[in-house]
């Protein structure tokens, strides 16, 4: 049995490997999967290793071995330990069972010594040290002898602004030795690894963003389908199609001001089509040089659609198309991924992304029966570089998540700041706030504040001869109070905000400029003549305060989530509102 497992390994190796030169020795791949026959054998997890976890290391040492100038110091120790470790919130608690596996004649036969150097490489802090020689700037995450390259980038004067920028952003994050350690983590994985980050609400998508190039984001929930996500057919009349194909060639190419292309050649198409020909394949033969061979293949098949028009999808005088949806148009564009929240998406639709969500990059398109991207005898896409995956998810959400899906990802239990890496988080991005959050104390997480931040600032500009410090007062009781199931009033004489009165309209009129306006925030917004004094709705302190968070919501433009127990006003108060700003109710 594990002499034919060695075999599979060794063709994993080959398999993953797209050069001979890329393919580690063959005794590291059968000390993987004696690792493996060693670590399910000892179940120090609950979770059993299988060839998805061989694929995924045997893919991490291809990858550093082709780009060893980034990678130094790296063995396979390291690669195994931090593999096995990085999907568990309580690390420390497994090291020394799976380093005793790794200690075994029969895996790595490690000594004592090699031992205790590992796990004390494991436990130290993770260092982002820039340097700057030759003209090339390089950051790089060390930890104890390991040293990754983050990032290396030669100091044109063209680029100049840009690398200052990205200079900056990396001195900011110095600092936070949490974050830091996620990027060691996560630069640990190959390029085509898909992530999947779990933990609390803190920092996931800021690292995905620090660590990939111009990353899309496409946040997820319930409701999300596999027509959003991947895309369908569309109907478009003559016009609409020549507009729609001239739209996806300068997406994909990245090219811009398609807008004003469009105005420009509507009134074109009848008269000189010859002369908007020349002209896209202009734009297009520029861009050609600098796009992989997947981008000028989609560009090509859709210019054919464009110029030589088949009628074969016309119905009815209306031309059928396969329009890409979110996940789609991002790899149209060479564009790295971040699924925000994977966990909350229907089983069904993520697996229809299990090939995607492999380390092959490949995604079969047989939705496109219109043979828009796609040909009529091969519908795989495929190619695609600049490429890869990180989901979030919740702690302990990634549970709702199909085994099939799990096991495709690399999982990173992500850890929260600590409370001094909070602080620096917060001084960095409050301006004059720090006095006031330390008088306050707001029970908030970091985020919240953050986010507190962000909305007071929202409001100093609806409110422009108003008290900054005041205006971040007033959300933060909203963020504080809105929290809380039962509410007191401790928090009105903390944050000294206008306590509603049993039975008082929470709004004031203001006839001549038709204004509705909010006792509490001063904020106002246009109203109808609607007669919102209805004798049948009696106004409760609880639902003044809801009609005046809604009231808040609509001025401001902040999303509102309302939450709590029926009977409460909660519909009552979106219609209410609804009818009174004229808004649509989708209720």
């Amino acid at each position: 049995m594990r002499k034919k497992f060695k075999k599979i390994c060794n063709d994993i190796n080959d398999f993953l490997s797209n050069d001979k030169k890329e393919t580690i020795g063959k005794e590291e791949c059968e000390k993987i999967g004696k690792c493996m026959f060693e670590i399910n054998k000892a179940h120090i997890f609950q979770e059993s290793w299988s060839l998805r976890d061989v694929s995924k290391i045997i893919g991490r040492l291809q990858y550093q071995k082709k780009q060893s100038n980034s990678y130094k110091n790296f063995g396979l120790q390291h690669n195994l330990l931090f593999y096995a470790l990085s999907r568990y919130e309580d690390k420390k608690k497994y090291l020394d069972n799976f380093c005793e596996v790794l200690k075994q004649e029969n895996t790595l036969n490690l000594k004592d010594k090699e031992i205790d150097d590992l796990k004390e490489t494991f436990n130290s802090e993770t260092n982002l040290i820039e340097d700057e020689k030759a003209n090339i700037l390089t950051f790089y995450l060390e930890k104890k002898d390991l040293k990754i390259i983050f990032y290396q980038k030669e100091i044109k004067e063209r680029e100049k602004d840009d690398i200052e920028r990205k200079r900056g952003e990396l001195r900011d994050i110095q600092s936070l030795k949490t974050l830091l350690e996620l990027l060691f983590q996560m630069k640990l994985t190959s390029f085509k690894e898909p992530i999947l980050l779990i933990g609390p609400s803190c920092y996931k998508t800021y690292a995905s963003k620090i660590y990939l190039e111009d990353p899309i984001t496409v946040p997820l929930n319930r409701e999300s389908t596999v027509l959003q996500l991947l895309g369908s057919s569309f109907f478009f009349s003559n016009i609409e199609h020549k507009n729609y194909c001239l739209t996806q060639i300068y997406d994909i190419l990245q090219i811009p001001n398609i807008i004003s292309k469009i105005g420009e050649y509507e009134k074109l198409w009848d008269k000189n089509i010859e002369k908007i020909k020349k002209e896209v394949t202009k734009e297009i033969e520029k861009k050609k040089k600098y796009s992989s061979d997947f981008r000028s293949n989609l560009v090509d098949n859709i210019f054919k659609k464009l110029f030589y028009e088949d009628n074969n999808n016309r119905i009815i005088g209306l031309k059928m198309e396969f329009k890409p949806g979110l996940i789609l148009s991002a790899i149209f564009k060479d564009k790295s991924l971040i699924l925000k929240n994977i966990s909350k998406v229907k089983t069904s639709v993520l697996e229809r992304f299990n090939e995607l969500f492999s380390d092959k990059n490949i995604i079969t398109l047989s939705e496109d029966t219109t043979n828009t991207f796609t040909s009529e005898d091969n519908k795989e896409l495929k190619g695609f570089k600049n490429f890869k995956i990180i989901a979030t998810s919740s702690l302990n959400d990634q549970i709702t998540l199909s085994e099939s899906i799990l096991s495709r990802f690399s999982i990173i239990n992500v850890e929260d700041y600590n409370e001094k890496e909070k602080t620096i988080v917060l001084n960095k991005k409050a301006d004059k706030e720090e006095k006031l959050i330390e008088e306050i104390k707001p029970n908030l997480t970091l985020a919240e504040k953050l986010n507190s931040i962000k909305i007071s600032k929202r409001l100093d500009n609806y409110r422009p001869h108003s008290d900054h410090n005041k205006n971040l007062k007033l959300v933060f009781y909203i963020y504080e109070n809105g929290k809380k199931e039962r509410k007191d009033n401790n928090d009105d004489e903390k944050y000294k905000i206008y306590k509603f009165k049993d039975n008082e309209n929470p709004f004031e009129e203001n006839i001549d400029d038709k204004k509705l306006i909010s006792k509490r925030t001063q904020l106002s917004i246009d109203f109808n003549n609607f007669n919102y004094k209805d004798p049948n709705i009696y106004f409760t302190t609880k639902f003044s305060e809801i009609c005046d968070l809604v009231h808040f919501s609509c001025a401001t433009h902040v999303p509102l989530v309302l939450e709590g127990d029926s009977g409460q006003g909660k519909k009552k108060s979106n219609l209410l509102c609804s009818r009174i700003f004229r808004i649509r109710n989708y209720s």
